[in-house]
This record gives structure tokens, C-alpha cells and sequence, in this order.
């Protein structure tokens, strides 16, 4: 709660007791993403002729694991157009949002580290290392 930068180190989403550390994963459990983005490419390969992005809707995605936040700055990490292709899957994360919890592991440029959710309680922790099964899966990828 003070002023400055802050190295986020990861975000962790928590639906349906599992453990996510990307939107897109979170995202394709709660709300079938893999399934819009396979759409979305059956579109682009029958309709060359139009921008199916446009029409269709475009959706972009961030990496949550180690960056810099200045103070007073925002991070999208999800965005999405809304369209009418879409809407089932608005429809589902509108739905779905409630039962996400989020936790963000993040150090002032101090080294000191704390946890925050999602309903902004803070809690101070000595660092801010990736959960074990989550580390393993970085490296392997």
C-alpha cells in the first residue's frame, strides 16, 4: 500500500478449486475459450474475403508472470471485443466471474513482498517465489 513500482511476480486464479496461472487457461475452464478460438480460425479459413477480427471479434492476452508496474499504472491482462459472435462467451465470464478468486504475489523495489485478492486485502509474505507445480510447468514449456 505505498508508492512506487512493483514487480509483480505472478497472478494465480483460483475457479472451481483449480489453480490457474494464465487468463487464457482460467478462461477455457470457466467459459470453453479453446472453443471461441476455434472458431474464430474456422472463420478465417472459410471467409478470407472479410477482416473476420472485426467481425467476429478479436481477443488479446498478457503474460502475468514478472513485470514491472509503475505506480498509479493499470495492466490489462485480457481484453475482448464484444460482438455478436461472441456474446455466448460474455455471457459465460459474466457468469462465471464471481466464483474466480485472484491472488497477485508482487515486491516494492524494497524486496518487501505481499499478496493481494481480489477484494484487496494485503498480506505480507517473505517472498514471492511460483508455487511448486507451476514452477515445473514454466520450465517445461
Amino acid at each position: 500500500s505505498g508508492t512506487g513500482p512493483a514487480m509483480v511476480h505472478y497472478i494465480e486464479y483460483i475457479y472451481n478449486d483449480e489453480n490457474h496461472f494464465h487468463i487464457e487457461e482460467l478462461l477455457d475452464s470457466c467459459c470453453s475459450l479453446n472453443a471461441y478460438k476455434e472458431a474464430l480460425a474456422e472463420i478465417e479459413q472459410d471467409q478470407r474475403d472479410i477482416n473476420y477480427r472485426n467481425a467476429f471479434g478479436w481477443f488479446a492476452s498478457s503474460d502475468t508472470t514478472n513485470f514491472l508496474l509503475a505506480d498509479g499504472e493499470e495492466f490489462n491482462v485480457f481484453m475482448m471485443q464484444k460482438t455478436n459472435f461472441n456474446s455466448g462467451l460474455w455471457q459465460q465470464i459474466d457468469k462465471s466471474i464471481h466464483d474466480v478468486k485472484v491472488n497477485a504475489c508482487y515486491c516494492s523495489i524494497l524486496k518487501h513482498c505481499y499478496i493481494v485478492d481480489e477484494k484487496s486485502n494485503i498480506k505480507e509474505v517473505q517472498s514471492c517465489d511460483l508455487p511448486a507445480q507451476e514452477e515445473a510447468q514454466e520450465l517445461a514449456e
